[in-house]
């Protein structure tokens, strides 16, 4: 069994405080990804969600972003994102709340060479009934031929917001699929009995485009576990 996607974290990012650069392996490739850890926000640092979904994305055919237009939703550190340009997507835009930009453009920066024949773009984008005005440049119609989705489903707050993005995303690009990694996670003690943001979020996409659970032979054996898991949602009646 070979594991396609490795981590190792070391300090030698001297210059940037709290920072620590990180190189990800996979498919034979390898991008630089700084981490925020002392102080940081949840997308500052490196999640095996998002390691889960590149070893996905390197292994399965039916995921292969040759060619394509990516959009990726909420990309923290933007590791997801930037692992696409080397395996051969067309353009990519990272999109994040604008606290989480500065650093996703330090890592476009940290893999200027690994992006000539794949352009990227760093773009505002909040989850809200506002969205599509502020985020303008990425609110046109067909933009984007995947859009990529990490571990942004949270057991202390509704998605309500993200799922209505997304769906808003697939109108705009009727043709897309959303390729979603999801890590379960316990909601906090507080929370009122049957509190259950994860549920939700899935009834509200089931009720409004193609759901459909990545099987487990996609996946690398390697990132195997019940608590992640990868999920295709596109139009219904496109596909």
């Amino acid at each position: 069994m070979t594991q396609l996607l490795l981590i190792s974290v070391s300090a030698f990012g001297a210059n940037v405080p709290s920072a620590h650069l990180s190189r990800v392996q996979f498919g034979g490739h390898e991008v630089v990804i700084e981490q925020e850890f002392s102080g940081a926000e949840e997308g500052a640092v490196i999640w095996d969600c998002a390691r889960c979904l590149l070893a996905h994305i390197v292994r399965s055919p039916v995921s292969d972003p040759r060619g394509s237009r990516v959009l990726e939703v909420g990309s923290g550190t933007g590791v997801v994102g930037l692992g696409l340009a080397p395996l051969g997507a067309k353009a990519v835009t990272l999109c994040d709340k604008p606290s989480q930009l500065p650093l996703i453009r330090r890592n476009v920066l940290h893999n200027a060479p690994l992006l000539a024949d794949c352009p990227v773009e760093v773009a505002s984008l909040v989850w809200g009934p506002t969205w599509e005005t502020e985020s303008s440049e990425i609110a046109r119609p067909a933009l984007f031929d995947y859009i990529i989705c990490c571990d942004c489903i949270y057991p202390t707050a509704t998605s309500e917001p993200l799922a209505a993005v997304l769906l808003r995303l697939l109108q705009l690009n009727p043709t897309a699929t959303i390729l979603l990694a999801f890590e379960k996670r316990p909601p906090p003690a507080s929370a009122p009995p049957g509190t259950d943001f994860a549920r939700d979020f899935f009834e509200t996409m089931r009720r409004n485009c193609e759901v459909s659970l990545v099987a487990d032979h996609e996946l690398d054996p390697a990132w195997l576990c019940d608590e992640i898991s990868i999920w295709r949602m596109r139009n219904v009646a496109d596909h």
